[in-house]
C-alpha cells in the first residue's frame, strides 16, 4: 500500500473528505485526488508534509520518508558536496539562480531531463548518477510507451494520428523531450485515455500551482472576449457557480474544467496557465490609438470640405465680381458707340 492509499485511509478515519483535506493542506485539489487514485509514492515533500499536518500525524505515517534521500534533489545536493562547491557557484555554472538549486535540492520542483544532464556535466558525472531510476514508470514517455503498446499501436501509427513523425513520438517516449500539455492531450485523445495519467507528479504539482493564479487572467480574458459569466459558463459547458467561484478565488479548478474554459476563450490551455497575464491594457491603448487616427482623418476631411467651401464662395465672388465688370464694360462700350454714332451724324 502507497502514501496514496494511506491518506485516503487516514482521511475516512478522521471523516474528512478529501476536497475539504485539499482545501485544510492548502493542496490543488485534483494533484490530491491524483495522488490518491494512482497510490503514488512519488510525492513532493513539501506537499507531503502539509497534507500530514492537515491529518494531524506525524510524516512517517503516511510512507517511507526515508526514500526522499534517494531523491534527484538529494543526489544533486550529495553530487554538489562531494565536489566542494555552493549552490551559488553550480547555478552559475548552468546558467540558474541559486534560489532554483534549493529547490531542486529540497524536491520542491524537478529538473528536466535536458537541465539535468547540464547539472552532470557541471558536477563531473554521470546523468544515470543523478537520475530517479527507481520512479522510471512515472516519467511522461514510459506511460506513453506502455499504454501505446497496450492498445497494440506502433510509433509510426500513433504519430500518424498525431500528425507528428515516429521519431517525435521516439524521443518523448525516451524522455529525450517532454510534450507540452496541450500535446499530451492530443495524445491521450489518440490513445483514448484521461490526459491527467500521462502526467508525472511535478507535472500535476506545477499546474496545481499555476491554477491558483488563474482566476484574474480568466476574467481578464473573460472581459476581453465581451463575454459574461453565463455565456463563458454554458460556451465551456460548464456550470455558472464554477465560473463565479474561479473568479472570486474560492474555488481551484480541475484541469478537464481548465481546458473546457481555455476552448470557450479560444486559446490553448498551456497559454492560459502560462505566467504572462493578457495584454489587455496594451490593447485597449492601441483600439484608443486607432480611435483617435480615425478622428484626426475625419477632422482633416472636415478641414478640407471646410477649405473647398471657402474656395467655391471665393470662386463665385470672383466670378461675380467679373460679371459686374464685363457688364460695365459692355455698358460702356454701348455708351462710346452711341456718341461716335451721334458724332459722325451729318447735320441737317
Amino acid at each position: 500500500m502507497g502514501i496514496g492509499k494511506n491518506i485516503e485511509n487516514l482521511a475516512k478515519e478522521k471523516n474528512i473528505r478529501i476536497k475539504h483535506l485539499a482545501e485544510k493542506a492548502d493542496v490543488n485539489y485534483g494533484t490530491l485526488v491524483s495522488i490518491v487514485k494512482r497510490d503514488s509514492d512519488g510525492i513532493n515533500i513539501h506537499t507531503l508534509t502539509k497534507i500530514a499536518k492537515a491529518l494531524e500525524v506525524d510524516i512517517s505515517v503516511l510512507g517511507d520518508v526515508d526514500k526522499k534521500n534517494d531523491s534527484v534533489g538529494e543526489r544533486i545536493k550529495k553530487a554538489r558536496k562531494e565536489l566542494g562547491i555552493s549552490q551559488k557557484i553550480l547555478g552559475e555554472l548552468i546558467g540558474v539562480s541559486e534560489v532554483r538549486i534549493g529547490q531542486w535540492e529540497r524536491n520542491y520542483r524537478k529538473p528536466k531531463i535536458d537541465v539535468l544532464t547540464k547539472i552532470a556535466q557541471a558536477l563531473d558525472v554521470d546523468v544515470s548518477v543523478l537520475s530517479d531510476v527507481s520512479k522510471k514508470d512515472d516519467c511522461v514517455g514510459e506511460k506513453i510507451k506502455k499504454i501505446r503498446k497496450e492498445k497494440g499501436l506502433t510509433q509510426k501509427e500513433l504519430g500518424e494520428l498525431l500528425g507528428v513523425s515516429d521519431t517525435m513520438i521516439g524521443k518523448w517516449e525516451g524522455n529525450n523531450r517532454k510534450p507540452k500539455i496541450d500535446t499530451l492531450r492530443k495524445i491521450a485523445n489518440a490513445l483514448q485515455i484521461d490526459f491527467t495519467e500521462l502526467m508525472d507528479n511535478n507535472q500535476h504539482e506545477d499546474l496545481s500551482e499555476k491554477t491558483r493564479d488563474l482566476t484574474k487572467k480568466i476574467r481578464q480574458l473573460r472581459v476581453l472576449k465581451k463575454l459574461t459569466q453565463l455565456e463563458l459558463a454554458e460556451k465551456a459547458g460548464v456550470s455558472l457557480i464554477t465560473i463565479r467561484r474561479c473568479e472570486k478565488e474560492k474555488q481551484n479548478l480541475t484541469i478537464d474544467t481548465l481546458y473546457k474554459i481555455a476552448n470557450a476563450l479560444e486559446i490553448d490551455l498551456s497559454e492560459l496557465i502560462d505566467n504572462k497575464q493578457p495584454e489587455t491594457k496594451m490593447i485597449q491603448k492601441n483600439d484608443y490609438i486607432n480611435l483617435i487616427e480615425k478622428q484626426v482623418i475625419m477632422i482633416e476631411s472636415i478641414n478640407n470640405l471646410q477649405g473647398f467651401a471657402e474656395e467655391m464662395e471665393k470662386l463665385q465672388l470672383e466670378n461675380y465680381d467679373l460679371r459686374n465688370e464685363n457688364e460695365l464694360l459692355i455698358q460702356r462700350m454701348n455708351q462710346n458707340r452711341v456718341i461716335e454714332e451721334e458724332a459722325w451724324e451729318p447735320e441737317q
